[in-house]
């Protein structure tokens, strides 16, 4: 039987309440549809609704179309959604007891945003699957597949092109972009993290030390420092009576306390709701008071071994059945020698079959060079590509500059460089593709003379 969500089950705001959702589009949607889905009410196949509510009101629409209306705002709500448009029927298809079958499916591209698109179904099948982060390895692939695509040039590209060609009133600036670069991967990493509060909260001390065991081993260590300092104030806040007795209270029972029952359980899962979508830029210094709580938060918990794709083995498989489809691709030995297989036969001279030797050895190493030229083509466009978005951001540094608008020149210099660099892979890469072409060249020369001195022995 497939899981619910039922309010017990710890959920994402940021997901559950997402202005794409609420609006029924893919994040890459620019400000025409934009604004077009928040006129109308209608059913979409982005709904999802096993996710939780979703209320589609003029209200909550008119709130939507608020929230992607500011730049900043909008970048985190992308973050959080379904990329690429083209996931529209396999978004439809997705149910909770497929999700666990269908990360391996979602997984297996290398196109980034699919692959973010992949992060965020991962993520989903932890949430419903496993609420209680028993199954380590689960979350662990989750956030190690989220902290893959955010740390993907190619991700952030896509991105900047989706503001770029967005037609937005106010375009995200870069400086956004580069802020929510940085804090993306603890952002994502609040879902767990919550999962943590919301059980010491209950006295669930096994469920939180998993959830932190999980956090620890996918986050940076700065990262994870930020997140559980900020974890323990908030554990701390919630626990604590406003007038404290004389002896600290339990996690249940400070927890009924300070909760009244009309509160929703989303809130004290989520957190500062608006605060929390700032990047947090200072800890506050420890107070002797805070001792306890810092006592009650384990940082310390065996590690949870994570479940990383072996993308070098799919690589090696993948090159491997490129030469394979390219020899068996290459016609046949007497399909490319003249008087076909009843005349070898009729003339097994021993030259002649030194010589079917020696073609059928140059097949393989010319099937390769093949392959290696044919990857070295998809290279090079590749690069090219990459050159040409660097190229763009750098022209647009320049046009601010020049009207000396607000740049970050710190941004602009690391564009710059990364643009250089590509400059210079494209050389490199040009000039193994040469070297490929002329190593052709050579082996088709040698297959042409052994096809002469083939003939030459058949017909003296």
């Amino acid at each position: 039987m497939a899981p619910d969500l039922t309010p017990e089950v710890p959920r994402s705001e940021r997901i559950l309440r997402n202005a794409y959702r609420v609006l029924g589009l893919p994040s890459e949607a620019d400000w025409a549809a934009i604004r077009a889905a928040a006129e109308g009410e209608r059913d979409t196949p982005w709904d999802l609704p096993w996710l939780g509510p979703l209320a589609r009101t003029p209200t909550t629409r008119s709130l939507a179309l608020s929230r992607l209306t500011d730049a900043h705002q909008r970048l985190r709500e992308r973050l959080f959604w379904f990329h690429e448009a083209a996931a529209e029927e396999a978004v439809a298809d997705l149910e909770p007891g497929l999700l666990r079958n269908a990360m391996e499916g979602w997984a297996s591209t290398s196109v980034v945003t699919a692959r973010h698109d992949a992060a965020l179904v991962a993520l989903l099948a932890a949430i419903t699957h496993d609420p209680l982060v028993k199954d380590g390895p689960l979350w662990s692939t989750a956030l190690q597949r989220w902290r893959e695509t955010l740390e993907s040039e190619e991700y952030w590209l896509a991105v900047i092109r989706v503001e770029r060609e967005g037609a937005f009133d106010v375009p995200a600036p870069f400086s956004d972009i580069y802020e929510l670069r940085d804090s993306a991967l603890r952002l994502v990493a609040e879902v767990p993290a919550g999962i943590a509060r919301e059980a010491f909260l209950d006295g669930d001390e096994d469920s939180a030390r998993r959830a932190i065991a999980v956090l620890k081993d996918a986050l940076p260590e700065a990262a994870f420092s930020i997140l559980i300092g900020d974890l323990a104030s908030q554990i701390d806040q919630a626990s604590v009576p406003a007038s404290p007795p004389a002896t600290r209270a339990g996690p249940a029972t400070a927890k009924a306390e300070t909760l009244s029952p009309a509160e929703p359980r989303e809130k004290v899962f989520d957190g500062r709701e608006e605060t929390s979508l700032q990047e947090p830029t200072q800890m506050d210094p420890p107070q002797q008071g805070d001792a306890p709580a810092e006592q009650d938060v384990p940082t310390e918990a065996l590690p949870v071994p994570m479940r990383r794709p072996r993308r070098k083995l799919a690589i090696a498989l993948g090159a491997l059945a490129i030469v394979a489809l390219a020899i068996f691709a290459l016609p046949p030995l007497r399909h490319r020698l003249p008087g076909g297989a009843a005349t070898i036969a009729g003339r097994s001279r021993p030259s002649l079959a030194t010589t079917e030797r020696a073609l059928e050895e140059n097949d393989q190493p010319l099937a390769e060079a093949l392959v290696e030229r044919w990857n070295s083509e998809r290279e090079i466009a590749q690069i090219g590509d990459a050159a040409r978005d660097y190229q763009v951001l750098i022209d647009d540094y320049q046009r601010r500059i020049a009207y000396r608008l607000n740049v970050d020149l710190e941004a602009y210099e690391r564009v710059v460089r990364l643009h250089a660099a590509a400059i210079q892979q494209h050389e490199a890469a040009s000039d193994r593709h040469e070297a490929l072409d002329r190593r052709v060249a050579q082996l088709r020369e040698r297959e042409a003379a052994l096809i002469a001195e083939y003939n030459a022995g058949i017909h003296p």
